[in-house]
């Protein structure tokens, strides 16, 4: 007895081995396969003036906000690249509506300059708010340039509201 469970047993246990799935079809030796698609990026939502794209790589601005509500006396934070210094320093201008300079000032960094990382700093602008109310400005920030060659100017704005 067995004998006779013994011999379908085996039958069972080699040819199990036969019956596995088929493999996958391969492609011909000379065919190559269809790439897979390249991932599309997501889409940035991008201030033009401000955004990923623009001077992020190189200036911050903290203080104050994109478009943010500013008065006198003005504090401004942020960190530059160290190229974007000179003697651990660069030019600040803040503009009325009608792009007239109203204040200027130096931003001055706050630890070692000499680096390419970002260096944080701080400027303080005065002005004159009179009529400024409801209206709006920008800041620029100037590269430093020592050279005065205008292939070394670069600038970033920042929309800001008074």
């Amino acid at each position: 007895m067995k004998t006779h469970l013994l011999v379908p047993a085996l039958l069972v246990l080699l040819g199990g081995g036969c019956l596995s799935p088929a493999p996958a079809p391969q492609p011909p030796a000379n065919e190559q396969p269809a790439p897979a698609p390249d991932p599309q990026p997501a889409p940035v939502a991008e201030d033009p003036v401000y955004g990923p794209t623009a001077k992020a790589n190189l200036i911050v601005v903290d203080s104050p906000l994109i478009g943010g509500l500013v008065s006198s006396p003005l504090v401004i934070t942020g960190r530059a690249r160290g190229p974007w210094y000179f003697e651990a320093s660069f030019p600040v201008e803040l503009l009325n509506a009608s792009n007239v300079v109203i204040a200027s000032g130096i931003a001055q960094a706050q630890t070692d300059w000499m680096t390419t990382e970002f260096v944080p700093f701080t400027a303080t602008l005065t002005f004159a708010s009179q009529n400024l109310a409801g209206t709006s400005g920008t800041l620029v920030f100037h590269k430093d340039n020592p050279s005065g060659e205008p292939q070394f100017d670069d600038q970033m704005n920042l929309p800001v509201n008074f």
